[in-house]
């Protein structure tokens, strides 16, 4: 779907696939191809098989398969296969590069975050499930952050453990909070002079219980009522991520200055 990142997703109860096409065997790169469940069945369309496309034409996602994906303001598409008239197999059994993602959630300096971790991978690697199992989990390890995913790559037949299985299922205020200050983290943003991350860790830490940090709130012009009910480190985040949508960082800094002068030292 565009970027570093591959899921595989389970057909819809309607029987259609979406699959990924791409000219160099990269599925990172591919485009999605919605497959009718009588093509794909005819078929018998597998992993690493060269196809030939004619007369497919593109429209929106549909709402099922556009939901499972958690970037939003993208127009989503997809080429649409529904006969056998617009599709041919021309060669099999190609090697395939995948990237296999998940998101991390880990605990480091009192503050939670989430880390975008993936990696790349060959469909012709032997045991490739297994080494990408013990690649996840040696990741979520080491430097004792104890780290644990909230999604699985394959939807299909999960890889490791996962709280959830797809990005449509991270829903509550909190984890689209994290996921939105994740992308922040990623650009390096600063708030007041401070790296995101730093607020991140520090605040929980001076604010440890939901009544304080709904009280930071309505100090600095939020309302309280858009916070959702959690603990201090993820009512943290949802505050952060609040003042990065309503232009409150300067406010946010300098009451946590005035309140904690030793916040920053």
């Amino acid at each position: 779907m565009g970027g570093i990142g591959t899921l595989l997703l389970p057909p819809l109860a309607d029987g259609k696939v979406l699959l990924s096409v791409s000219a160099k065997c990269n599925a990172s790169t591919g485009i999605p191809v919605l497959c009718y469940p009588e093509v794909y069945e005819a078929l018998k369309v597998k992993q690493g098989d060269c196809v030939v496309i004619r007369g497919a034409t593109w429209q929106p996602m549909d709402v099922q398969w556009a939901s499972k994906f958690h970037s939003t303001d993208i127009p989503r598409g997809y080429l649409v296969i529904d006969s056998l008239e617009k599709i041919s197999i021309a060669q099999q059994n190609f090697p395939i590069v995948y990237h296999p993602f998940s998101l991390m959630e880990y605990e480091r300096n009192g503050g939670l975050f989430y880390d975008f971790v993936y990696v790349s991978a060959d469909s012709k690697v032997k045991d490739v499930d297994k080494k990408l199992k013990t690649y996840f989990d040696d990741y979520a390890q080491k430097d004792a952050r104890f780290g644990e995913y909230l999604i699985n790559p394959n939807v299909v037949s999960p890889i490791f453990d996962s709280r959830f299985l797809s990005p449509s299922e991270l829903t509550t205020q909190t984890e689209k909070a994290k996921l939105s200050l994740l992308h922040e983290r990623v650009k390096g943003l600063y708030l007041g002079g401070h790296a995101l991350e730093e607020l991140i860790s520090k605040i929980p830490n001076f604010y440890d219980s939901a009544a304080s940090i709904k009280t930071l709130a309505s100090n600095i012009g939020i309302n309280k009522s858009k916070l959702e009910e959690s603990s201090a480190v993820n009512m943290a985040s949802q505050l952060i991520d609040l003042c990065l949508k309503y232009n409150k960082q300067e406010e946010l800094v300098d009451r946590l200055s005035v309140e904690y002068n030793e916040i920053f030292n």
